[in-house]
């Protein structure tokens, strides 16, 4: 007899308990993302002033920031709509899988914000907003099995107030200053001089 909808969202009721309401906010519409790209291209057309070499790299950021700004936007809609007291299997996995999407692009963008400027944004264990982003982007990227806790199918667990696991935790107001910044800062090299 094959496992039913119900009893998976049994499985589940533990890890969706924590969530009956979420403090996150969405960062909409205060940046105009699909304004990003194209204010890129004419910035390097009129100005020419991003070196060839470090071109590619901004676009990487650009691009990247875009999409995670609409994977957060809709991660907090999602968490904003889930009710823990009819857990269901798919939305959790559903918040999950964007919450860990949003993690694994934020250390990319670390990453390439480390090669742009020639230096790193944090220093190891200083327990910084950067830090503790990337820390759980490894967490993911690396699938650490010994973080996963007993009832816990994930690297990564999600609550009312952000993201976490054993190792280090992110609130989501953190995690929108994050956003807030990078953001800030693709104003701030989009803006044609």
């Amino acid at each position: 007899m094959g496992l039913t909808n119900a009893t998976y969202d049994l499985f589940i009721s533990d890890n969706i308990s924590n969530l009956t309401k979420p403090q996150i906010k969405t960062i909409y519409p205060k940046f105009k993302t699909k304004d990003y790209i194209p204010n890129l291209v004419l910035n390097q057309v009129f100005t020419n002033r991003f070196p060839n070499d470090k071109y590619p790299i901004i676009f990487a950021i650009i691009r990247k920031v875009k999409y995670l700004n609409q994977l957060y936007n809709s991660f907090a809609r999602s968490l904003k709509k889930i009710d823990s007291a009819k857990p269901r299997i798919n939305e959790y996995f559903d918040i999950i899988f964007k919450g860990e999407a949003i993690l694994l692009f934020l250390g990319q963008i670390i990453d390439l914000i480390n090669c742009l400027n020639g230096s790193k944004l944090f220093e190891k264990e200083d327990n910084s907003i950067w830090q503790r982003a990337y820390s759980l982007h490894n967490d993911i990227k690396h699938e650490k099995t010994e973080l996963i806790s007993e009832k816990k199918l994930q690297v990564i667990q999600i609550d009312n107030d952000g993201i976490y696991n054993s190792n280090t935790n992110l609130n989501y107001e953190e995690l929108r200053k994050i956003l807030i910044l990078l953001n800030k800062e693709i104003n701030e090299i989009l803006t044609l001089k």
